[in-house]
């Protein structure tokens, strides 16, 4: 050891002892307070040897946290002999007991696991030298948080029941409206994976001429705000998009959604519509579309258990009295799924398992939903894919949190695993579906959703 790096250490180490008796002259900061004790101006590294820290919530683990940061070359900090006793110190604070890293000077990154999900997180770092006085920082901290406050996204939402009409016409807020109509709940949930719009399980074979709006072909996926979550909460965090993934069942990521965000699906009013609609119970109108159309775009293979995931059918429709009583009491949710959309003209002749839903009529100066509307919310957040993005008769699993504008994660991770199996129908006399008559399409693609669970 040379005389120089001697007299480097042995002056350190004095002024770090007399930082113990007479108190350092910067603040510790919120997380080193405790333990750490500050080292007088002299002996404090301040000119970015390191600096950048970022912080992230790990898209694969919901509950590991990714830290990295840049740095100079620590050979030029200047540490003589201290830099054998000398680490980057990492903390991180989610509301439970602190974490803490203790790191070689040449790391650039660190990993934190088992972190509380739906909290903010803060991490500190700084250089800190080990004495046999204690630990001292001879750095300025470094801070970066996350607020990780939002829930999980959904691939599906609770079908609803309008109990009780609003009286008089649609008005112009919507709002208005729907606190006017009480709704409840009702059985099975609307997925949001489809072929059109409208998420139904129909498409085009290749050329084709079936019309969907927008008139490109594509799969649709759809993501729900949480109910408990409030526009404000996504503000105070800056929410920005939801992120898909889809991996096939090797564990590969499918190339067309590898990480892509999604769009807002906010429709305008003047679309004519802000939820989508199954059907009516017991409105005169609307009698004949239960027996027209599927309400179930997937059905639900839980554990070998399968169901469609929205069970409605099976009422006597034209049985007033019958209709009557079931929105009384509820209704038992039956189990049974009808044939879907109309083909041709009102010739009863449907192909088996095709699904699509039509949107609600919410024009201002309209009549609102009449009393037993079957409806559910419209997604969110979307992304449109190509119609071939998934194999038939191969199962996929798609994942979506939600980031910030700095495409930090701040929500957790949450999983659909769907096998689709693609069949081909043909009929004649031409398809009627959601956009209206489509009279020279004689044959689609209908695809069997099936939900894992």
């Amino acid at each position: 050891m040379t005389k120089g790096t001697h007299l480097l250490r042995s002056a350190l180490l004095a002024l770090l002892a007399l930082a113990v008796i007479s108190g350092g002259s910067f603040a510790a900061g919120d997380l080193f307070d405790d333990d750490y004790k500050d080292c007088p101006t002299k002996t404090r590294l301040r000119d970015g040897q390191i600096s950048d820290l970022a912080i992230a919530r790990d898209s694969d683990d919901e509950e590991e946290v990714n830290v990295s940061w840049a740095a100079t070359d620590p050979a030029t900090w200047g540490l003589g002999a201290n830099a054998y006793s000398t680490s980057l110190v990492v903390l991180l604070d989610d509301g439970g007991d602190l974490k803490k890293e203790t790191l070689s000077l040449g790391s650039r990154k660190t990993t934190f696991g088992s972190v509380e999900t739906g909290a903010k997180v803060t991490v500190q770092m700084a250089i800190v030298v080990d004495t046999a006085d204690g630990d001292y920082l001879i750095s300025d901290i470094l801070k970066a948080s996350v607020n990780q406050s939002l829930t999980a996204p959904a691939f599906s939402a609770g079908v609803k029941r309008v109990t009780v009409a609003a009286a008089g016409l649609d008005t112009a807020d919507d709002a208005t409206d729907d606190e006017a109509e009480m709704d409840e709940a009702t059985g099975g949930v609307m997925y949001y994976v489809g072929y059109n719009q409208n998420f139904g399980n129909y498409k085009d074979p290749v050329g084709g001429t079936l019309g969907t709006y927008p008139s490109n072909p594509r799969l649709r996926i759809g993501l729900k705000h949480p109910s408990a979550e409030t526009p404000d909460q996504r503000d105070l965090v800056d929410f920005d998009a939801y992120i898909l993934r889809i991996t096939d069942e090797d564990g590969d990521v499918v190339s067309e959604v590898d990480d892509i965000k999604t769009l807002s699906s906010a429709y305008s009013n003047n679309d004519g519509y802000d939820r989508f609609v199954f059907g009516s119970w017991g409105g005169g109108d609307d009698d004949d579309l239960l027996t027209n159309v599927e309400f179930s775009n997937v059905r639900i293979n839980d554990d070998g258990d399968f169901e469609p995931s929205i069970q409605v059918g099976g009422l006597s429709l034209n049985n007033a009295a019958d209709t009557a009583t079931a929105i009384a009491t509820g209704g038992a949710i039956p189990t049974t799924v009808t044939f879907a959309p109309a083909v041709g003209a009102d010739t009863g002749v449907q192909p088996q398992g095709m699904s699509y839903v039509r949107p609600a009529v919410r024009v201002t100066g309209t009549t609102p939903a009449p009393v037993g509307t079957l409806f559910a919310p419209l997604p969110d957040e979307h992304r449109d894919l190509p119609q071939d993005t998934l194999d038939s008769d191969e199962s996929y699993t798609i994942t979506a949190w939600a980031i910030n504008e700095d495409d930090e994660v701040i929500s957790p991770v949450v999983s659909l695993k769907v096998r689709p199996l693609d069949e081909t129908v043909t009929f004649t006399g031409g398809l009627t579906d959601y956009l209206g008559a489509n009279a020279d399409v004689t044959g689609v693609t209908v695809t069997e959703f099936t939900v894992l669970k």
